[in-house]
């Protein structure tokens, strides 16, 4: 909805569902952590994530392919839509701010830090479905597949 020249936010949107069940302290998070210290993995990430890429999925891929695992690709309807409408809208938002404005780094810190638990939450949601989808173990050299 519009007035004038300013838009007024949708907040007629309900809440998300998560599973109760949900283990945010797990495998993937942990790889996750380590995997993300590498100075190579943060640049090459972050400029695939600029391109449109989730770097959820790029972090799952590794997580399985180190574990001997194929990734299908799929991913609960769940983890997609906790990434545009949690994780999404956390990064547009410290995005918009200036990053040299010193009257906005307490708040890009702030929103920065809730982005990283909302990726928490979009990698639970994502070892859920990794769990649930990928084989224990894949042969990935047989060209076969």
């Amino acid at each position: 909805m519009s007035v004038g020249s300013a838009t007024i936010p949708d907040f007629s949107t309900s809440p998300l569902e998560l599973p109760e069940d949900l283990e945010p302290e797990n495998p993937l998070w942990r790889f996750s952590l380590a995997f993300w210290k590498y100075p190579d993995v943060q640049t090459s990430c972050l400029a695939l994530q600029d391109q449109g890429w989730s770097v959820t999925r790029i972090l799952s891929a590794a997580w399985l392919a180190l574990s001997e695992r194929a990734f299908t690709g799929v991913e609960d309807a769940t983890v997609t839509e906790w990434r545009d409408r949690v994780t999404g809208a956390l990064r547009r938002a410290r995005k918009s701010l200036p990053r040299d404005a010193d009257n906005c780094q307490k708040l890009r810190t702030g929103i920065a830090s809730l982005e990283l638990e909302a990726e928490q939450i979009e990698l639970a949601l994502s070892w859920r479905t990794l769990m649930t989808n990928n084989p224990e173990h894949n042969d990935m050299q047989d060209a076969t597949r």
